[in-house]
């Protein structure tokens, strides 16, 4: 046996008797205490009260065990003005007064406010019963409990796995892990989580992403950098520089030789290396002798946008070429009264009129004359041509 036990004293068993066998509850409402005279209590079935008591309070809550159905645990407490003493026994007495169960106990000083305490002490005596259908789980509702003893009702409330359901199953979906498609709580990130940068659930603060750039913004981290510091005069290739490119892609370069990547777009032949843009272009500017496209030959070229069912540029077909041409036009030419000629470019043409005969010459270097006099002057040429600049007409073959 235990060093403290608790045991039913024979008085108790005949009063549980005999309420069994007048179909009567038998309860215990009150809870007693003592000190034992100053001496350890050896608890024996033919006591009728507590060595020597010193205190005598209302059970404040009687629970049944969740592993046995006759177990019952009564709990009470000794409030905290009541000593100075030092628990060595205790009991419970039913509604006459009758000790019917007594059991010794842990030395356990109870102080109070002049020693330094003002904590009530809480005594739980489990009690066995064969036959629990006897027992009165009453509790005295004119009991005041202490504000320690209402605090831990209310905890053991919370704790249980069944209060307040519906409260917790209204929680249990706010409280569920955010996504996000759906509302809901979400852990932060610790720092080595934010460094790895792999969850995609859990929330960044901002110290820590700060720590993050800090910890990354460093010379040594930097992909693809020069060996020293301040670098040396150097070049990048597109992708180095984060700019991206497509096969096929037509690109104007302030430089004479293309740069990587990139091949003139002079009318060569594809490299053998350059398959992708091969595929591409697919011989639409002509075969080479080795079987592989032509490159357009951009040199000297303006590229127009393909008309491409607009019905602007009618009839042309992806990468045709285009010889140059002058719009049919009029000019007006006057000598005292307006009238109007129709002049063709380059053509001698002669007009006559009631008021004069006139000699026209559309001249593409010097102009137009009438009658060997000078009356158009311009910027004149080989060729019809806007204002531009020159430039090196590559394409991309991602190489």
């Amino acid at each position: 046996m235990s060093e403290f036990y608790t045991l039913w004293t024979d008085t108790g068993l005949q009063q549980i008797g005999a309420s069994v066998a007048q179909d009567k509850k038998f309860t215990m409402p009150a809870a007693v205490v003592g000190d034992g005279g100053g001496n350890p209590v050896i608890p024996t079935k033919g006591m009728t009260d507590l060595k020597s008591p010193v205190w005598e309070g209302p059970i404040s809550s009687i629970t049944q065990s969740r592993t046995d159905e006759n177990t019952f645990v009564y709990e009470f407490a000794v409030p905290s003005d009541a000593g100075p003493f030092t628990v060595r026994e205790v009991g419970l007495k039913d509604e006459n007064g009758t000790l019917c169960i007594v059991g010794n106990f842990p030395d356990t000083p109870k102080p109070v406010a002049a020693d330094g305490s003002v904590r009530d002490m809480v005594i739980r005596i489990p009690v066995h019963f064969e036959n629990a259908d006897s027992v009165s789980l009453t509790v005295d509702p004119l009991v005041v409990a202490s504000n320690g003893d209402v605090d831990r009702k209310i905890a053991v409330h919370n704790e249980h796995g069944e209060s307040h359901q519906d409260i917790r199953e209204i929680l249990a979906d706010k409280t569920a892990q955010a996504t996000e498609d759906k509302r809901g709580t979400a852990a932060i990130a610790t720092q080595g989580e934010v460094d790895a940068g792999e969850s995609a659930v859990k929330v960044i603060v901002p110290s820590r992403l700060k720590a993050w750039w800090e910890s990354v913004r460093t010379w040594g981290n930097i992909k693809g950098k020069p060996l020293a510091f301040p670098p040396v005069q150097h070049t990048h290739t597109i992708d180095q520089v984060g700019l991206k490119a497509f096969v096929g892609m037509i690109g104007f370069f302030d430089c004479e030789v293309p740069p990587d990547g990139w091949l003139e777009a002079n009318g060569g032949e594809c490299p053998s290396y350059a398959t992708a843009l091969d595929t591409l272009i697919a011989k639409r500017h002509g075969q080479g002798s080795c079987g592989r496209s032509l490159l357009p030959d951009l040199r000297a070229e303006f590229v127009r946008g393909w008309d491409h069912g607009r019905g602007i540029d009618i009839g042309r077909e992806l990468g045709s070429f285009q010889n140059f041409a002058t719009e049919y036009h009029q000019h007006l030419l006057t000598n005292g009264s307006s009238h109007l000629h129709d002049v063709q470019p380059s053509e001698y043409q002669n007009f006559n009129s009631s008021l004069a005969y006139y000699n026209i010459k559309m001249n593409d270097s010097v102009g137009v004359w009438i009658g060997g006099t000078r009356y158009q002057t311009g910027n004149s040429g080989t060729e019809t041509r806007s204002r531009n600049m020159a430039k090196l007409v590559c394409m991309y073959a991602g190489i």
